[in-house]
């Protein structure tokens, strides 16, 4: 076991062997922006797929209530009802999703109670993000 901060035998943190692993996992040329870049690459997935299983339930739903109903007699009365519940499935989750993906931080913070705060009012807080932000090489809003 490696330790930081001192010689062998000396009291000092023990580095965490599988936190080392999950980060010698990523290339050293992975900045922060790549990661940020990836995850929204992975929500736009997720939310295709999620989408997608929106419109595939919203037909069974469809079909099921018309079969219930006794609106569709055999399978080629079926089909408008298929169509109609994934048409209205897919508007509702294109919208949703629509939401998620630009208004939806806005949303948790107004729900936890986030108010953005100033310089003056906590400058030491802005130069510890203001030194991050420079060690992460990204931009920081609010520095002047």
């Amino acid at each position: 076991m490696s330790r930081i901060g001192g010689k062998a035998g000396t009291a000092g943190p023990r580095i965490d062997e599988q936190m080392r692993k999950r980060v010698s996992a990523y290339p050293g040329t992975l900045t922060f922006l790549d990661l940020i870049a990836k995850n929204k690459r992975d929500s736009a997935v997720l939310m295709v797929f999620m989408v997608t299983f929106g419109v595939v339930v919203g037909g069974v739903l469809a079909s099921a209530v018309a079969v219930y109903f006794g609106a569709a007699p055999n399978m080629q009365a079926l089909l408008p009802s298929i169509i109609l519940g994934g048409l209205a499935a897919l508007v509702f989750g294109v919208f949703g999703a629509a939401w998620s993906w630009f208004g939806g931080s806005s949303a948790i913070l107004m729900m936890s109670g986030a108010k953005e705060i100033t310089k003056p009012l906590d400058p030491e807080l802005f130069n510890v993000v203001e030194e991050l932000a420079i060690a992460g090489g990204i931009p920081c809003r609010g520095s002047t």
